[in-house]
C-alpha cells in the first residue's frame, strides 16, 4: 500500500487514481513474480498464473479504495 501512496499523483480525483494505481502495481509487482516462475520453473502450470495474478490484482484494487476512502482529507489533494 506504501507503493501506491509513493506514485499516486496530487489530484483532486482520488478514486479512480487509487483504484488504478493499486491495481497496477499489484500487476507489476506479483505479474513479474509469476511469469517469472512460468519461465524458469519446469511444470509450473499457467492457470497459477493467471489466477495468482488476477487475485492480488483484486486485493490492490481494494488497497486503493481503503487508500482513497481512509487518506486524511489534507494528504488527498482537496
Amino acid at each position: 500500500m506504501m507503493a501506491i501512496v509513493a506514485f499516486r499523483p496530487a489530484t483532486a480525483n482520488l478514486w479512480p487514481t487509487a483504484l488504478l494505481g493499486g491495481g497496477f502495481v499489484a500487476l507489476l509487482t506479483v505479474g513479474t513474480w509469476n511469469l517469472l516462475n512460468y519461465a524458469r520453473v519446469p511444470g509450473w502450470p499457467l492457470y497459477v498464473v493467471l489466477v495468482d495474478t488476477a487475485s492480488h490484482v483484486v486485493c490492490g484494487l481494494l488497497s486503493g479504495a481503503a487508500l482513497a476512502r481512509w487518506l486524511p482529507p489534507s494528504r488527498r489533494g482537496d
